[in-house]
């Protein structure tokens, strides 16, 4: 039963029990940005219903018994004392903040000077703004499970906060597939995907990222190609860094009288001029020689004939490539031997076969092999 009922069935008079418990003020608004156009109180006992941050109120002048005040608003408001006094013996017309949901029991200590005891807050019922900033202490938070652990959150979508493993914070990065290293970039770390069964990872010097690469001295054979029919065949992917290519012949033949032609390329596609070229073939004691721009060249000049060999096509320096062959023929005794130079424009990724003129393949197969 509330106090002011049993006061009432005591024989106190309505008028006794309002004295005793003082004036209620239900709606108060608070207002302004400082002591002096704060909201100044006139009851004994007031709600402030409605406030916006940074607002207050002002403390009426009285010099015995109490005022109460409680913030019924969803945001701290400021608390001031009359003008020239003190709250809990701070600075003058310094004010307290009352945070959503609390109340402050104001008590006279004189006429311009009180005793403020906040209401003690029920369990449970904090509200984040209640809080001051930076008060909670390391030691006030949950205790971490494990070490070492770093707070974070690894489930998808907004959530409380998680104890993540630092297996878990590289995950962040990009991926979480087995074979990936995690580098340093220019800016922030980066994901550097498994390569290639085999291939090494080799430093690219200051300021750039490694890189997978087959290692040195391995030789990489491309895919055998028929040239039992069409008019050029092309390997490209040749990786970056490649030092030599053997084109393999194995018995080659034309429809005509054109030569053998070994072209290379870059990024822009396949090179058909620049080339210093020329060679010769030996057909018992004659010996027929060509010369040409348009490619590595191996003479063959007659239908019947095919020819198998190896063609070496090595970087001097940069992007310049030297070729050298020697190749024989099962169909005759005959030998074909040549050389040549070419600059490319850019770093080589490709090799074509084809031949001087108009011919098409009708036999043999071939391929390249590098390193």
């Amino acid at each position: 039963m509330a106090r002011g009922q049993v006061m009432n069935d005591g024989g106190f008079s309505t008028r006794d029990i309002d004295a005793l418990h003082g004036s209620i003020a239900a709606t108060v608004t608070a207002a302004g940005a400082n002591q002096a156009t704060a909201t100044e109180l006139t009851a004994d006992n007031s709600l402030i219903t409605t406030a916006s941050a940074g607002q207050g109120v002002r403390l009426p002048s009285f010099n015995l018994g109490s005022v109460l005040i409680a913030n019924g608003t969803a945001v701290a408001v400021l608390v001031y004392p009359v003008t020239g006094g003190k709250i809990n013996n701070a600075s003058a017309n310094a004010a307290i903040t009352l945070y959503p949901g609390l109340g402050v029991e104001c008590t006279a200590i004189n006429a311009t000077d009180v005793l403020a005891v906040y209401v003690a807050i029920p369990a449970g019922s904090v509200v984040t703004a209640s809080i001051a900033d930076d008060a909670v202490t390391y030691a006030k938070i949950q205790n971490i499970s494990a070490s070492p652990r770093i707070l974070g959150r690894k489930t998808a979508a907004a959530g409380d906060t998680e104890e993540c493993t630092l297996s878990e914070v590289l995950d962040f990065i990009q991926s979480a597939t087995k074979g990936d290293l995690l580098v340093r970039d220019t800016s922030a770390w980066a994901r550097l995907a498994a390569s290639t069964s085999g291939h090494v990872l080799t430093a690219q010097g200051a300021g750039a990222l490694p890189a997978y690469a087959a290692p040195a001295g391995t030789i990489t054979a491309a895919t055998v190609q028929a040239t039992t029919s069409g008019t050029e065949f092309d390997f490209t992917g040749i990786p970056a860094g490649v030092n030599r290519i053997l084109v393999l012949f194995d018995g080659v033949s034309l429809s005509g009288t054109d030569q053998l032609l070994v072209q290379i390329g870059d990024s822009g596609g396949v090179e058909t001029s620049g080339y210093t070229s020329g060679a010769s073939l030996g057909v018992g004691s004659a010996i027929a020689q060509a010369t040409s721009t348009a490619g590595f060249n191996a003479v063959l000049n007659n239908a019947a004939r095919a020819l198998s060999g190896i063609m070496t096509i090595a970087r001097i320096t940069g992007d310049t490539w030297v070729a050298s062959h020697a190749m024989g023929s099962s169909t005759g005794t005959l030998t074909s031997h040549g050389g040549g130079s070419k600059t490319l424009s850019a770093t080589l990724d490709r090799v074509r076969v084809t031949r001087s003129g108009t011919d098409t393949f009708d036999a043999g197969q071939v391929n390249i092999f590098y390193e």
